[in-house]
């Protein structure tokens, strides 16, 4: 899903347990919205033990739930 992809980012991020998780890589995906055009999500992490996008990020980018 990754459109361009930093693979030199090494960080530990929290997560909603306060636990730590390190990512491996960070950069862009494209999704599909639901009118059929294309939108960026830009900086994401990619980590190694979990396949998900952080909701807390995407709030952060204005991106709402419903």
């Amino acid at each position: 899903m990754f459109v361009e992809l930093d693979e030199s980012v090494r960080e530990n991020v929290s997560i909603d347990d306060d636990s730590k998780n390190q990512v491996k890589d960070k950069g862009n995906i494209l999704i599909r919205l639901k009118n059929g055009r294309h939108k960026y999500i830009s900086n994401n992490f990619l980590n190694m033990k979990n396949n998900n996008l952080s909701v807390g990020q995407l709030l952060e980018k204005g991106y709402v739930f419903t």
